[in-house]
């Protein structure tokens, strides 16, 4: 049988016609491209514990899995559970660095153009970058990347970097900056990864277009990592994002990369938000990648969306099975392991105790 990772409880479906048994562990499927969206939910519909939920699964399995907290959108993180570590980014820094050249599966190595054009895509995401902009940035990234050695973080030798530089437009992007530069610590890795421990970077007290700049940086340079392990590469790497329409979908952005192509690189998301009426409809047919779709109880604004999206369901039946969702429940469309049987179908799932 394929891989399957676990989350929650199957429950009855009389109600559309599907004759499932309930009470029936459910797993999910990384046939095809192993990512979950967990979309449209209103507040309180059980969205962020189904998540938990499923990263602490994940990590059951001996799964790498990281999840965002950005402005707190993975719920509470002051109690260090056994399945999660966390590392609070303002205090303890972030174990990773973005200035490293990685070693590639063909025995050769990152230039430093690769490493500066990750830089720029992702500090371009702060504000619009004119072109001369973007190539001082990335004539500074190189500079900081022979500096390595002499600095104690990336922000700091990126930093030194544009302070060389004379021209006026470098020092506006130093001054633009600057709340990141001298804030945030980007150091060599050091030990991300636990065995059966999901890792939770919060990056509370940074205002939120530096959490959300961190955030980028830190998928990216995953993102980096899984395809330097090339395609047969023993790790699987999850990422959590939440309230992921705040980040960029544009072409060749670090999120629609691996939305386009994680599945060779073993990189799986869980992406989480409220609705998906901010996004246009070239972005939405983006979306539709993910194999695996949670729904939970939608704002009235998405039933109507919604409930015209499950192939094996009326719009009708999925209405009033969307409407009737109580907390920690909801609708999942994909491929999925009940038992030994393969499934492609609508379930209703539940993350909480039920009883019929």
């Amino acid at each position: 049988m394929l891989n399957y990772i676990e989350i929650g409880v199957l429950m009855n479906l009389w109600e559309c016609g599907f004759h499932v048994l309930s009470f029936i562990s459910k797993k999910i499927s990384e046939k095809f491209l192993s990512v979950i969206l967990t979309e449209p939910g209103d507040s309180g519909s059980g969205k962020t514990t189904a998540i938990r939920q499923i990263v602490k699964n994940l990590c059951m399995e001996g799964n790498r899995v990281l999840a965002l907290n950005v402005n707190g959108s993975f719920g509470e993180t002051s109690d260090k559970s056994e399945c999660f570590s966390i590392i609070y980014a303002k205090k303890d820094g972030i174990p990773l660095s973005f200035l490293e050249c990685l070693d590639m599966p063909d025995g050769t190595r990152e230039d430093l153009d690769d490493v500066a054009e990750a830089v720029v895509e992702v500090f371009s995401q702060a504000g619009r970058m004119g072109y001369v902009q973007r190539y001082l940035l990335s004539q500074a990234a190189k500079k900081a990347v022979m500096l390595r050695e002499s600095c104690a973080d990336d922000m700091c030798c990126l930093k030194k970097g544009l302070s060389g530089m004379e021209d006026d437009k470098g020092k506006a992007l130093l001054a633009k900056f600057a709340p990141l530069l001298g804030r945030v610590r980007f150091q060599k890795e050091t030990g991300l990864w636990t065995k059966g421990r999901a890792v939770v970077l919060d990056l509370s007290g940074y205002p939120q277009w530096v959490q959300l700049l961190i955030a980028q940086l830190v998928m990216s340079i995953l993102w980096r990592q899984s395809r330097a392990e090339g395609q047969h590469g023993s790790n699987a790497t999850w990422l959590v994002v939440d309230e992921f329409q705040n980040y960029s979908l544009k072409q060749d952005s670090v999120l629609e990369q691996i939305l386009r192509e994680g599945r060779k690189f073993k990189f799986s998301l869980i992406l989480a938000t409220q609705s998906l009426a901010a996004f246009d409809m070239k972005k939405r047919a983006i979306l539709q990648q993910p194999a695996t779709k949670l729904y939970f109880r939608p704002v009235e604004s998405d039933l109507r969306r919604i409930a015209n999206g499950f192939p094996d369901m009326s719009p009708a039946d999925a209405r009033t099975i969307l409407q009737g969702l109580k907390v920690g429940e909801c609708l999942a469309s994909g491929e999925f392991a009940i038992g030994r049987e393969t499934v492609h179908r609508t379930l209703k799932v539940t993350f909480f105790e039920y009883e019929i």
